[in-house]
């Protein structure tokens, strides 16, 4: 779906990323784990077009694709109701489409919840709509920088769940970015781990997905997972 190589971006003389390559293939969620400042977020934006590398290649498996965003605030309009939130990238694209809009809320469990304003809203609830407002434009690739951070703890296995679900159904690629070990190894295909701007190591968990959420996270495979990341995560860059 996606190829990134070589990829190098600063903030005028302060060197963001160097020399950083992956990929993201179609259904399957790839995190970028590190600690701050490491360029995590940077990445995103790059593959979002919002920045553009100093050097190096962003490359697409199509001419046509579509790119969700799902940032760590759900950043609704308060004066909205949640189906014109869900409707805003249809909104500034032109398009008029209830259904998409419908499908989208009906993906995250918030069919009845469309005539709400978001104050009404619990706080699971808001980053749902968040979303489905990144769903509603039908994305090949969807980007999630910290989506679940802010919420607790019952709350974020209930959205690691969710995504997990979507991602199967949808068979989008993701690419998410994470402070959390737990949260990486237990998400995801691939698990990028980066440092001083670069990718330290790649992680691959792999869960038997056909086990119950607790029972993957009490497997062998994922405490490996933990252990693994922690170690690239201690070693000197």
């Amino acid at each position: 779906m996606l190829t990134a190589q070589g990829l190098a971006f600063s903030y005028g003389d302060s060197p963001v990323l160097t020399d950083v390559d992956f990929r993201v293939c179609k259904g399957e969620i790839v995190s970028l784990l590190g600690p701050s400042g490491c360029g995590k977020s940077t990445v995103l934006r790059l593959v979002a077009g919002l920045l553009a590398p100093n050097s190096g290649s962003i490359a697409w498996d199509a001419a046509n694709h579509k790119v969700g965003f799902v940032f760590q605030d759900a950043a609704l309009m308060p004066w909205a109701t949640v189906a014109d939130n869900v409707a805003l990238p249809l909104t500034l694209a032109g398009e008029r489409n209830p259904e998409a809009i419908q499908r989208a809320l009906g993906a995250v469990g918030l069919d009845d919840l469309a005539g709400r304003y978001p104050d009404m809203l619990s706080g699971g609830q808001r980053m749902r709509v968040s979303i489905a407002r990144a769903l509603a434009s039908a994305p090949h690739l969807m980007l999630m920088d910290e989506p679940f951070a802010a919420l607790d703890e019952i709350l974020r296995f209930q959205m690691n769940r969710l995504l997990l679900d979507l991602t199967a159904e949808r068979g989008w690629g993701c690419l998410f970015v994470t402070h959390s070990l737990y949260e990486a190894a237990f998400l995801s295909d691939r698990v990028l781990v980066m440092r001083a701007g670069r990718i330290a190591g790649e992680i691959v968990p792999g869960l038997d997905r056909s086990l119950a959420p607790a029972a993957q996270r009490a497997s062998a495979p994922f405490m490996a997972a933990v252990a693994q990341i922690g170690q690239l995560l201690e070693e000197t860059p």
